[in-house]
């Protein structure tokens, strides 16, 4: 990057920050700036010049922010009557379409993935899942390759038998994970349906036995990363009001912690009665296993 200093805000009041040998070196500056999010970045161009060309201008900043956040290099967002993905870098203030292979019918649920194959090229694999008819173990799914520009893969796939939630998808080392929802309207357990990007492999996760018997209709579970390396279930039971969060860890599920709203509980007047765990107070109750 250029070895000059940045300079923010108005002219008087860098002058006085140069009196005061404050003025902050501009390689500096960008490393530090280089671990926003794109989204907070978007928002700090108007500071001064120096800053906004660093932010839009700058290829090597781009490239350092694209590797310290790659997760958050672009928004994709599915446009009106699916003919076409927009992309949306909030740094560079760059967007681009990516048509949608027609499919013949308009689906009422839809899902969208991101993996970022190379932080340098800024290339991407989209991975497009779409609802089949009601009541359909079947779902479209379609796979992106930004650096081909073509879609590469578009496949019927089964899933499982439950409804999955489409709006929270988890990309993990190279696959996508949704979660079934957990209504009793089919003998199937609640689960979670693994995607391989690369080879399109398709495999489900039971989630672990509760402690307190099966998983009851009213439950919710939501997938999640945790600390970058953990594939992580998290189970709220809210007959109880309690939160369990499980790891992968080979082929099992490991419990990482458990606490329970008490306030909750108390509300709802459950018959198993309020439990207090270790660790409790201001009305939460605490147990964390590792």
């Amino acid at each position: 990057m250029a070895s000059h200093n940045l300079q923010l805000g108005s002219s008087s009041t860098a002058a006085s920050a140069a009196s005061n040998q404050e003025i902050l070196n501009y390689d500096l500056l960008a490393e530090v700036f280089s671990y926003l999010p794109a989204m907070n970045l978007s928002r700090l161009h108007l500071v001064s010049k120096s800053l906004h060309n660093m932010i839009t201008s700058d290829p090597l900043f781009h490239l350092t922010q694209s590797y310290h956040n790659a997760a958050a290099a672009a928004i994709f967002v599915e446009t009106y009557f699916r003919l076409h993905i927009c992309a949306y870098n909030p740094v560079r203030r760059e967007s681009w379409l990516i048509r949608i292979p027609p499919d013949g019918d308009i689906g009422l649920r839809s899902s969208l993935a991101v993996e970022f194959t190379n932080n340098v090229t800024g290339d991407y694999k989209l991975v497009y899942l779409t609802a089949g008819e009601d009541w359909s173990n079947f779902c479209r799914c379609r796979v992106y390759d930004s650096a081909a520009q073509v879609w590469t893969r578009d496949e019927m796939i089964n899933d499982g038998g439950r409804n999955l939630k489409f709006e929270n998808p988890v990309v993990h080392r190279g696959a996508v994970f949704w979660a079934s929802n957990c209504f009793r309207y089919t003998t199937v357990d609640p689960y979670v349906m693994s995607y391989e990007i690369a080879t399109g492999v398709i495999e489900f996760l039971a989630m672990p036995e509760p402690d307190d018997g099966a998983v009851e209709s009213d439950d919710n579970i939501s997938v999640a990363v945790w600390e970058e390396s953990w594939l992580c279930l998290m189970h709220y039971r809210r007959r109880t009001g309690t939160f369990t969060a499980w790891g992968r860890s080979g082929d099992s599920w490991v419990k990482l912690n458990e606490f329970v709203l008490l306030g909750e509980a108390r509300r709802r007047g459950d018959d198993v009665g309020v439990r207090r765990r270790e660790g409790e107070r201001d009305g939460v109750g605490v147990q964390r296993q590792r």
